[in-house]
């Protein structure tokens, strides 16, 4: 179902008509015609769209509603029915929005209970993703009717057969029926279903393989570029497609991460290669895409590819007949604010050139996340400023300081000053922030002679005054020196005439 949308008056028409086929007392079709004045949207495709609806062609429309059956295994049924309503037909037509002119895809519905429009944009999808049933039925009509076989069926208008066929469709994939009381839509879709039935060897069906539609995929299929210019990658390409044609949108592409070998707008892409990106101007959807172009039977399937602001989901379409088929991927590159820091380490000083390695790290915060980065000028280097760390890309915003981890002093060179200016830096975008660390180093003197202390001489004790004690009484008082030399003469004396008188 496409474009749901009736006009006022003819959703109250298909009230009445609904209360007038369940109390029989309606028996001639009154189909709810498509609003054929509708202009749809006119959003642009994304990078990797591969087809949008354009046009509908033999707009019609039938009135019905489901039955509890399993359809591979029921011919087409004459009662049952609930939920009726009306619903539209057409012929859905696809083009590739990436190429000039028409390529006039001609599809089918598959999705009963989903709308679509002109204007809906699709990728190229596998039954798989599609979910719908009955596959080998549905291959069947596709293939043997309307248009692939444009007198199939044989008799009625392009409008009829479309209806038709459709109808058909949704009865394997929605259970859909079209009461007796609309004869010859009735009949066109069971003369359809009942031959599918046969045609497939009865219930239940051989199962058959489902169509292989050709693939393109890039992995990662978004990156985040800095404006300071380094590649983002790499691209994986990947998909069943032989090789694809690069485009692109403000960015530059490699075939290498050192960005030396360019694929130019244009050049041809083989499946399994690797590619780099650079930001290189601002546009409105940056990045790069590839795309091939593939014949693609009948039965493949068009999913809806989200790139329609405020739609969350369309019609799943089914190719009707062989196309070549537009296949494409494409990978977002979105860029953000970025500079660098460089750091220098100014070597001066009498003493430059005698120093040992002088050794710095810088750390970048960026609302929490932390980049750091050391660099080392070499020992005995000469005066000079020499660059020893870049840190890039940072984003704008970051903060960035220097430490000094080893100054460079040693026995032959003293450290006279270290400066850091600035003490911090904030980078901006596409910007060089730098700081400079200077190390000036000096000579050292001649280690001067200490002076000597001088040592105190022992101080001799004082005389006393009076013999020492020898531990007799104290005289009880002094006695003249005179006397006592005056009795020692007296002694001695005394003795001598002693001596004489033994010798007569």
């Amino acid at each position: 179902m496409f474009a749901f949308r009736l006009p006022a008056r003819v959703a109250v028409a298909a009230s009445v008509l609904i209360a007038l086929v369940l109390t029989g007392t309606v028996a001639g079709p009154a189909l709810a015609v498509p609003d054929a004045g509708g202009a749809g949207v006119t959003d642009p495709p994304g990078p990797a769209t591969e087809a949008t609806i354009v046009e509908m062609l033999h707009q019609g429309g039938l009135f019905g509603g489901d039955v509890i059956v399993d359809p591979s295994v029921t011919p087409y049924p004459t009662s049952g029915i609930t939920n009726f309503r009306p619903v539209e037909t057409a012929q859905i037509v696809l083009d590739d929005p990436g190429v000039p002119g028409r390529q006039d895809l001609l599809t089918y519905c598959i999705d009963l209970a989903t709308e679509t429009e002109i204007g809906v944009h699709y990728d190229l999808g596998d039954w798989t993703d599609a979910n719908v049933p009955n596959l080998a039925y549905v291959t069947h009509i596709l293939e043997n009717y309307y248009p692939a076989v444009p007198g199939a069926p044989s008799t009625g208008t392009d409008v009829e057969k479309v209806q038709a066929v459709q109808g058909a469709i949704w009865y394997f994939t929605d259970s859909f029926v079209v009461p007796t009381s609309y004869p010859s839509e009735h009949n066109a879709i069971k003369a359809i279903v009942d031959e599918a039935l046969t045609a497939v060897n009865g219930p239940p069906p051989a199962p058959a393989p489902a169509p292989i539609p050709p693939t393109l995929t890039l992995t990662p299929d978004a990156a985040d570029a800095p404006t300071t210019g380094q590649l983002v990658g790499p691209f994986a390409v990947g998909g069943n497609v032989a090789s694809s044609t690069l485009s692109t949108s403000g960015v530059d592409v490699f075939a290498d991460a050192d960005g030396t070998i360019p694929i130019l707008p244009g050049d041809s892409v083989a499946q399994g290669a690797e590619l780099w990106a650079r930001h290189v101007s601002p546009t409105a959807s940056e990045g790069f895409a590839l795309s091939a172009v593939e014949s693609v039977v009948g039965g493949n399937v068009f999913l809806y590819d989200g790139g329609n602001p405020g739609r969350t989901s369309a019609q799943k379409l089914i190719l009707a007949v062989q196309a070549n088929v537009p296949v494409r991927a494409a990978a977002a590159v979105t860029p953000f604010a970025a500079g660098t820091l460089q750091v220098d380490i100014a070597i001066g000083g009498p003493a430059a050139g005698r120093q040992s390695a002088v050794t710095v790290e810088a750390r970048c915060d960026t609302g929490g996340t932390i980049t750091t980065g050391t660099g080392t000028v070499p020992a005995e280097s000469a005066a000079a400023s020499y660059p020893v760390i870049t840190v890039s890309p940072l984003a704008a915003g970051t903060t960035c300081t220097v430490s000094t981890t080893s100054s460079g002093a040693n026995a032959s060179a003293a450290l006279a000053s270290s400066t850091t200016v600035p003490a911090s830096v904030t980078i901006t975008d596409q910007a060089t922030a730098t700081i400079v660390v200077t190390q000036s180093f000096a000579v050292p003197g001649p280690t001067p002679t200490p002076t000597p202390v001088p040592v105190p001489s022992p101080t001799a004790p004082p005389t006393p005054s009076s013999l020492p004690d020898t531990g007799g009484g104290a005289l009880p008082c002094p006695i003249p020196v005179s006397l006592i030399a005056a009795g020692l003469a007296l002694v001695l004396i005394a003795r001598r005439h002693a001596a004489a008188a033994r010798r007569g």
